[in-house]
């Protein structure tokens, strides 16, 4: 009976069509080309801040150059075989990429050499949350699909037991 009230319920959320999602990819992938091209540009030398300041920004900035490369992998695989637990692990690293700029953020001074990136960063994070809306909406439709399918099949293996 609970699995037909759950095959009953409409999905909220539509897991994207396989050109979509390619084409979902394709923008992804190269907007974080261009995250990656924003962040490496950062020169810590123009901030005018302290060593240790400087220092833990550099660090951060590393973290994010490395995250950028987790998500630029876990795009390339998915292109060649979509799996949900990718789809989870990209989610998650583009949160941590956000997380990572915020700190980025935190750290920036308040003076006229850090402006630019005191205005950049969270328009890059604007920017991460964009994609992570249509991503979060693929994965809950992704796993509701295989949630239903494998009640469709222990339906199946129910019947045959009988």
């Amino acid at each position: 009976m609970s699995v037909l009230l759950f095959a009953a319920l409409p999905c909220s959320a539509q897991k994207m069509e396989t050109a979509e999602y390619r084409d979902f990819l394709k923008r992804l992938d190269a907007a974080v080309t261009e995250w990656q091209t924003h962040v490496e540009s950062l020169k810590i030398e123009d901030l005018n801040v302290t060593f240790s300041i400087g220092k833990t920004i550099e660090q951060e900035k590393q973290l994010c150059l490395e995250n950028i490369a987790v998500a630029r992998n876990l795009i390339r695989s998915q292109r060649n075989n979509e799996l949900l637990s990718d789809d989870v692990s990209l989610n998650e690293s583009l949160s941590d990429l956000s997380s990572m700029l915020g700190e980025i953020l935190g750290n920036i001074p308040e003076n006229a050499q850090a402006v630019h990136w005191a205005r950049a960063l969270p328009s890059l994070d604007k920017e991460i949350h964009s994609y992570q809306r249509p991503l979060r909406k693929h994965i809950s439709a992704y796993a509701n699909q295989l949630e239903l399918r494998v009640a469709q099949l222990e339906l199946k293996v129910a019947k045959c037991s009988r």
